[in-house]
């Protein structure tokens, strides 16, 4: 053997990985694909049907499959403003009827969903300070009841 040859096993193992290298990458590649396109069209008749915050998951999902593709991402960016609309609207039932946490909460995720959304983000805060007053309320009550304890004794 020359200085430079390798031996006959070597190079037969290293076609052999190769090959397993290659073969999983394109059967990995179409089921990616194939569940892009699965998500992208199950977000298409979400969409149809105006349901605009499980559209929104499940363009993500195509999009989280294949970032590269220009028709996932323009419909994850096209759906972004409705699905969070969607949000801040079941927020605002929420914070209407008294469930301050539930409607902080979706506020919240309507924020995740659109950060630029100047609505979303003021009711983040103002929800907020509705929790906080609530709570400032229930201190003040009870330290109207229980005139012997001081309000410090109370809030913790």
């Amino acid at each position: 053997m020359k200085g430079g040859d390798l031996p006959a096993p070597f190079i037969v193992k290293s076609f052999i990985t190769a090959g397993a290298i290659l073969l999983f990458v394109f059967l990995a590649t179409p089921a990616d694909a194939e569940r892009g396109q699965s998500s992208y069209k199950q977000g298409r008749d979400l969409e149809a049907r105006q349901n605009y915050e499980a559209a929104y998951e499940a363009y993500q999902g195509a999009y989280d499959a294949n970032p590269r593709n220009t028709q996932y991402r323009a419909a994850l960016t096209r759906i972004r403003f409705l699905a969070a609309a969607s949000k801040v609207h079941r927020a605002t039932l929420l914070q209407q009827a008294g469930k301050l946490a539930e409607a902080v909460t979706l506020f919240e995720q309507a924020v995740k969903i659109d950060p630029s959304s100047p609505i979303a983000s003021q009711q983040v805060i103002n929800t907020r300070n509705m929790i906080q007053q609530a709570r400032g309320d229930h201190v003040a009550r009870a330290a109207q009841s229980e005139p012997g304890l001081s309000p410090d004794i109370l809030d913790a």
